[in-house]
């Protein structure tokens, strides 16, 4: 008796997070099935240690053909495209309607982001998104990437734009989504550089020969 006395009062002392509805009153809440979820904070760098960006977010690890920009090559084994285009090395820097997110906010959400690199590298970054009523939310989202690169007939200037709209109604019946977007992509082609007697031992790089001299990827497409 004195061993269920004691369990009983066990259980009134521990929080049931499997019952608990109360949702805090973040900028945008995220909603799992699983019964307990813990977030740890981000682990703070100082100025001087080693830092780390990516300003192109993959699942997948890739590697870039020379400055931000260029073309990609993934390190996935199984992603083989048989209706491979030189595109392809280039869908990173793309929108495309699996890439894009739909939102649901309490409060108005925007979210800026530049880098500043060497060789007149930029990436900037703007996001807002905001619900216009309680069951429906507009969000948009603009990208833009230029850099000059090291090596001659480097230049990229990549431009991409998106809008959604996301809604769904008071009783969770019915679901809406809608989306545009816009990329417009230019990056230069040198096919790769060579050293010839005459630059042999040349220390900076943009007098280096080049195999190509007026090759260009250009790509303008919405959806």
């Amino acid at each position: 008796m004195k061993k269920l006395f004691l369990f009983i009062i066990f259980l009134s002392c521990v929080k049931l997070y499997s019952q608990n509805k109360n949702l805090f009153n973040d900028s945008l809440d995220l909603q799992r099935s699983s019964i307990y979820g813990e977030f740890d904070t981000l682990k703070y760098y100082d100025l001087d240690e080693f830092q780390v960006y990516r300003q192109v977010i993959s699942k997948a690890p890739f590697v870039r053909s020379g400055n931000i920009g260029l073309a990609t090559h993934t390190f996935e084994a199984n992603n083989f495209n048989t209706s491979y285009s030189i595109i392809e090395g280039y869908k990173h820097y793309l929108n495309s309607k699996e890439k894009l997110n739909f939102y649901n906010t309490k409060k108005p959400y925007t979210a800026l982001t530049y880098y500043n690199g060497s060789k007149k590298e930029q990436y900037f970054s703007a996001l807002h998104t905001q619900n216009i009523t309680k069951t429906s939310n507009f969000s948009f989202q603009y990208d833009r990437i230029t850099s000059e690169g090291f090596f001659s007939k480097q230049l990229t200037n990549h431009t991409k734009f998106n809008s959604t709209f996301n809604f769904q109604n008071w009783e969770k019946t019915y679901k809406s989504k809608a989306y545009y977007y816009i990329n417009v992509l230019e990056a230069q082609e040198n096919g790769g550089v060579f050293i010839s007697d005459e630059n042999k031992g040349e220390s900076n790089t943009i007098l280096l020969d080049i195999n190509l001299r007026s090759a260009q990827n250009k790509l303008k497409a919405k959806g």
